[in-house]
């Protein structure tokens, strides 16, 4: 019986040792199921995404509605800004996991040694129009010959934009035309209102609201089509980009993100009546009639992946070739893109 008993406990002790043999996982493996179950987990995470109250930011609202109603996959706080300065710095310090910005922006953030993002997606293309007061004489880039045109955005898209059109119909800027640029787009109008020029260059929305102030003014020039004519790329002037962090922690709720923002910006597309009240709504634009007009000439998209890199990057090549500053010195690489 003794030696039944010894028997017994020796197998016990046997399977016990067994048991914690088995159970035992080392501390860093056990972090890394964790972080790849985050990885790939379907559950609602918060997701904290930054948009500035113009273009870039109308693709959203429809996003923004339906968050608000809890019918998003995942949790959003969504926050609009009027000045892509105070976006920026809260990106710099990674409190947004997403922010839709200028694509010249998001490459000087991205060339920043202590921020790491990533394009996600483009979600604008051309947003710029020349207007012409009193007269129909500008019809093309070339008719802008002896003109002096009046513009904001010095040192980012539009500038570059205006003037690589500029170079490529032949037009020599302080010879064949002069540029003015202000500090802000309701100077620009101004010098409209003043007759000082007849030639403007705006972005939507502001477009539209001139257009509704100013009589005897029209759109000249749709700019996204001029540069169809000289380029064989789209023009790319919005984008949203991701914290690095958040594509490594949560690939699954960006996927998840950029599915329920694609659907968003075709919603706004494809019903520019109920997308414009969102819009107002959203705090975006403060009449709904104006919002109305002023979607179409947003030219509001979704582009992702390899697609995404061939329209930006070579715009990257344009406004590094005429000031590296602009992008932060240096063209993103492939990194920079997202992928899924």
């Amino acid at each position: 019986m003794k030696k039944l008993l010894a028997l017994i406990l020796a197998l016990v002790t046997v399977f016990t040792f067994a048991a914690c043999t088995v159970g035992y996982t080392d501390d860093k493996d056990q972090t890394n199921e964790n972080e790849q179950n985050d990885n790939n987990s379907d559950e609602k995470v918060t997701v904290k995404v930054a948009v500035l109250s113009g273009p870039t930011g109308m693709g959203i609202v429809k996003m923004i509605a339906d968050n608000n109603a809890g019918k998003t996959d995942n949790k959003y706080v969504i926050d609009i800004f009027a000045d892509p300065t105070e976006v920026i710095a809260k990106v710099k310090l990674g409190e947004y996991d997403l922010a839709a910005l200028p694509t010249n922006v998001a490459a000087k953030l991205y060339n920043m040694q202590d921020v790491d993002i990533q394009m996600a997606a483009i979600n604008t293309l051309g947003v710029l129009y020349m207007l012409e007061a009193d007269g129909n004489i500008v019809n093309s880039i070339a008719d802008l010959r002896g003109k002096t045109i009046y513009a904001n955005g010095q040192g980012s898209n539009p500038q570059y934009v205006l003037e690589h059109l500029l170079e490529k119909n032949g037009l020599v800027i302080g010879t064949d035309v002069n540029i003015v640029y202000e500090a802000d787009a309701d100077k620009v109008v101004a010098a409209l209102t003043n007759k000082t020029t007849n030639v403007v260059m705006l972005p939507e929305p502001k477009v539209t609201a001139t257009l509704k102030q100013l009589e005897n003014v029209r759109v000249a020039l749709d700019m996204t089509e001029e540069w169809n004519k000289v380029e064989d790329y789209q023009l790319t002037q919005g984008c949203v980009v991701v914290q690095s962090k958040f594509v490594k922690d949560h690939k699954a709720q960006l996927d998840k993100f950029l599915d329920e923002y694609k659907a968003s910006i075709d919603f706004v597309n494809a019903n520019v009546d109920e997308a414009s009240q969102l819009v107002v709504d959203a705090g975006i634009i403060a009449k709904a009639p104006i919002a109305k007009l002023a979607i179409p000439g947003c030219k509001l998209t979704f582009i992702e992946g390899e697609q995404m890199k061939n329209c930006a990057s070579p715009f990257y090549g344009v406004m590094h070739k005429s000031n590296p500053a602009s992008i932060g010195g240096s063209i993103p690489d492939d990194d920079f893109y997202y992928s899924r």
